[in-house]
């Protein structure tokens, strides 16, 4: 459960960076190095409006947590298979030296 200003959609997928000292032992089950953040898979489950004690409104979200991962894991990188048309623009030429 967290604060936002933001109001979130039931079901959306939400991404949250945290660290490893607040997890619980069934979360940190689901990493596999020691590496200071881990960045969790959530769905929003619930997302009402409701006023703070300092008058403030905003949404109290609650997550159900699906993946768990660690924060210095490489990301995949995906090479794009569309060839990009670059068109000759003859009046942005350079002008040359002579």
């Amino acid at each position: 459960m967290f604060w936002s200003r933001q109001r979130f959609d039931l079901g959306a997928e939400v991404q949250v960076r945290i660290k490893r000292s607040t997890l619980t032992p069934a979360m940190l089950a689901m990493t596999t190095s020691n590496s200071k953040w881990v960045m969790l898979k959530c769905l929003v489950a619930t997302c009402p409006p409701q006023r703070r004690d300092d008058g403030s409104i905003g949404f109290k979200v609650s997550l159900l947590v699906v993946q768990a991962s660690d924060d210095n894991a490489p990301s995949p990188k995906h090479r794009s298979k569309m060839r990009w048309f670059a068109p000759p623009l003859r009046g942005l030429q350079r002008f040359g030296l002579n």
